[in-house]
């Protein structure tokens, strides 16, 4: 992990384009995600520039702790990062077939059903 100068320093470099950074730690990119890019990027006056900097020490230090730690960096992954589209996709095709009046296992039932809606 990069001393706290040069990770403060990168997160500010890549603010910008933070999704094709090669970053240096995992810790930098987190720490400047929760400073805030935009944040970072935009911060004009002496005191925006020092609250960002306070909000991403302090996110770079637990961060670095949590790894000295044995921790994971990140925790478990919301609900929504576990969305399957094609899972869902699939229900919602049986679902409606069901609504239908068609058998989702019978496919040459379904094709007969159609045909005679022609």
């Amino acid at each position: 992990m990069p001393e706290m100068a040069k990770a403060w320093q990168e997160a500010n470099d890549h603010a910008g384009s933070p999704n094709h950074h090669p970053w240096s730690h995992r810790v930098v990119y987190l720490a400047g995600r929760t400073a805030g890019w935009h944040e970072l990027r935009s911060a004009g006056s002496a005191q925006e520039c020092r609250d960002v900097k306070v909000k991403f020490t302090n996110a770079y230090q637990a961060l670095t702790n949590r790894v000295l730690k044995g921790e994971p960096l990140e925790d478990q992954l919301a609900i929504e990062h576990r969305f399957d589209p094609s899972t869902y996709s699939s229900q919602l095709q049986r679902e409606t077939m069901n609504d239908q009046g068609i058998d989702p296992l019978d496919g040459q039932g379904a094709r007969a059903k159609l045909m005679g809606m022609f």
